[in-house]
């Protein structure tokens, strides 16, 4: 899956929730951004810990947001992460958040591509010409 692939984010649903409020689908994308990428550190950190309990409980959360902005792929994995007990293997666990973070960049790359958030560069050309 790359970041073209009309899998990876559905713009729509969020669009419809707000009623193509471009102000507001974009500052909403930025939050999911933000969370997302905290909650992929918290992931990881749980790994680490073999902490499956916050496994679950950081799946779930993550599942409600990317839902909620139409990643839906996200959101399938979110609810594997959902299901990870002691009884899963290493390995599939390290597969399961390797596949999250992958999805996670693709998805800004998709964003960015359609113009949902202004690339890192059109963001720093922004902020200098706002400081002139």
């Amino acid at each position: 899956m790359d970041a073209n692939d009309p899998d990876i984010i559905d713009i729509g649903i969020l669009n419809q929730l707000l009623n193509s409020n471009p102000k507001k689908v974009e500052k909403f994308i930025h939050l999911f951004l933000q969370l997302a990428d905290e909650s992929l550190t918290e992931i990881k950190e749980a790994q680490q810990k073999k902490e499956f309990k916050q496994l679950n409980f950081l799946g779930h959360r993550l599942k409600s947001q990317a839902c909620t902005v139409g990643a839906l792929r996200l959101g399938d994995l979110c609810q594997e992460l959902e299901m990870i007990d002691a009884n899963s293997t290493p390995s599939e666990i390290n597969s399961l958040i390797s596949e999250l973070n992958l999805l996670l960049k693709q998805i800004g790359q998709r964003l960015q591509q359609n113009g949902s958030i202004p690339s890192p560069a059109d963001a720093l050309h922004t902020k200098q010409q706002a400081n002139i």
